[in-house]
């Protein structure tokens, strides 16, 4: 049937209905004959023709397209959230991963600062040990030295833990971003 003899009012609904598909991607040139489907049932002396409205989308009935443009919204929508929360939980699971490993290295790093501080300490109490058989001055002397041996253990242990404890703030920042990335 030639798209002319359709009429004005049809005419614009297939223009619309082009307009439609193209804000959604589709270019689609309406064709200047339209295939109409009938089905033509009755008695041989009295048929009735009707129009049958198939699979085709010009041929779908003019409003459901809104309702379903509106349910493929709520489609992606819904879709959209699903992922959405999906990537929240994972993102979640990222920075307790990594707050559990920065924990576990802060907590490393503190047996090894206590390790080292005895360590020091007993080397200290040895050194003055030692010259508990020798003169006042080489008495001192020991002291001084234990002292900043203690002094340097405290420093290497203290810059052990601030190490670990920067670390472990730098797991949690990198999990927060890649989750950031994951939910986006």
């Amino acid at each position: 049937m030639p798209r002319s003899d359709l009429g004005g009012s049809v005419n614009a609904l297939i223009d619309n209905l082009t307009t439609q598909a193209a804000a959604f991607g589709i270019t689609y040139k309406p064709s200047d004959i339209i295939k109409v489907n009938l089905r033509i049932s009755g008695t041989y002396s009295k048929p009735t023709v009707s129009p049958v409205f198939g699979n085709s989308a010009a041929s779908a009935p003019a409003e459901k397209g809104p309702a379903l443009k509106e349910a493929g919204k709520e489609a992606v929508g819904m879709a959209k959230d699903k992922a959405r929360e999906e990537a929240e939980k994972q993102a979640e699971a990222l920075i307790r991963e990594a707050e559990a490993k920065g924990q576990k290295l802060k907590d490393e790093a503190a047996r090894t600062a206590e390790d080292i501080r005895k360590e020091a300490d007993t080397q200290a109490k040895k050194l003055i040990s030692d010259s508990s058989n020798k003169s006042p001055i080489e008495k001192m002397a020991a002291k001084k030295s234990a002292d900043a041996l203690k002094k340097t253990a405290d420093k290497k242990a203290d810059q052990l833990v601030k190490e670990a404890d920067n670390q472990a703030a730098r797991l949690v920042e990198e999990a927060r971003k890649k989750g950031d990335e994951l939910v986006k």
